[in-house]
């Protein structure tokens, strides 16, 4: 993978914007199936789209943050929390009913 180019700052405040077009869009065709959890991925979009704003605003060229490379953002304590909230609003309820289940998930996450 080929990491040698940075998207200049105004080009990823570019992109953030039609992420979050991309994303409001999205929110739309989520209501409309009328499913509470599948509406809440919208927030963990969001949230996303926030974190790359954030960065983007800061000059931090973040099209390449992912479990590949290595690298990620700067978050506060909030942005975690409601990352939880969504996360938990989706799946808890399974992972509550089956320790086990939540035990397999962090190991492929490789979390203790």
């Amino acid at each position: 993978m080929n990491l040698d180019y940075s998207y200049p700052k105004e080009e990823l405040q570019a992109i953030t914007l039609k992420m979050r077009a991309t994303a409001n869009t999205v929110y739309v065709l989520l209501q409309s199936c009328q499913v509470h959890a599948f509406i809440e991925f919208n927030g963990l979009m969001q949230k996303y789209v926030d974190l790359c704003q954030r960065a983007a605003d800061e000059g931090v060229d973040f099209s390449m943050f992912n479990t590949h490379t290595g690298t990620t953002f700067k978050v506060e304590d909030h942005d975690v929390i409601y990352l939880a909230e969504k996360f938990d609003c989706i799946f808890g309820p399974l992972f509550r009913s089956n320790p086990k289940l939540w035990k397999i998930f962090k190991e492929q996450l490789e979390l203790p």
